[in-house]
């Protein structure tokens, strides 16, 4: 009886040890959040307000869609100042089985991705007209979303892929698309600035 008791024990305490190792291994696979808004979000046991504003969608000729939304994210009562801005990239599926896409890009971080939008667009342009075997312009972003076109011969594909670096979903567009991108970028800044966005 004894003997038996023991072997439950040192079996009790094998599981609970096991489990504990499990969860630490889960809490460790858990990726830090990238951005402001997603360490808002990922806040556990409070309430939060999300507050969504439609900026406008990209239609890819090629493959998906991509929606452009404002965010604002505030906890009941808060001030402008602890107020959370920014900007959601979501694609939804195309296939039925498919899940949808998203990221999110800090107010912060928007003046950086317009520079760079910028660049890639005149750099596309100087491009077009030159046989390239194969070249690629990226941006990518604190979340991991990439913005950016490749070129092979004359041909250029632009691209927006959301979701982060695993499990990400692009969108493929021609070159029209990073300008109609960069174009709702302003709008989303010129929009959050005058909902209190600093």
């Amino acid at each position: 009886m004894r003997r038996t008791l023991l072997t439950l024990m040192a079996a009790t305490s094998l599981m609970i040890a096991a489990g504990l190792v499990n969860a630490q291994t889960e809490t460790a696979k858990r990726p830090e959040p990238a951005t402001a808004v997603e360490k808002f979000m990922a806040r556990r046991g409070r309430l939060i307000i999300k507050d969504f504003y439609e900026v406008g969608t990209i239609r890819s000729n090629l493959v998906g869609q991509l929606d452009v939304k404002l965010l604002v994210l505030s906890a009941p009562g808060a001030t402008a100042a602890e107020k959370v801005f920014g900007v959601k990239f979501e694609r939804p599926a195309v296939e039925r089985y498919e899940s949808e896409g998203a990221s999110f890009l800090d107010f912060d971080e928007t003046t950086a991705a317009l520079d760079a939008l910028v660049f890639m667009r005149n750099l596309g342009a100087k491009m077009a007209g030159e046989d390239h075997e194969y070249t690629e312009a990226i941006y990518e972003t604190r979340g991991g979303m990439q913005i950016g076109f490749f070129q092979t011969d004359r041909k250029q594909t632009a691209f927006v892929e959301v979701g982060g670096p695993i499990g990400g979903k692009p969108v493929f567009m021609d070159m029209d698309g990073l300008s109609d991108l960069e174009n709702f970028l302003r709008q989303a800044v010129a929009r959050l600035k005058d909902m209190g966005a600093k």
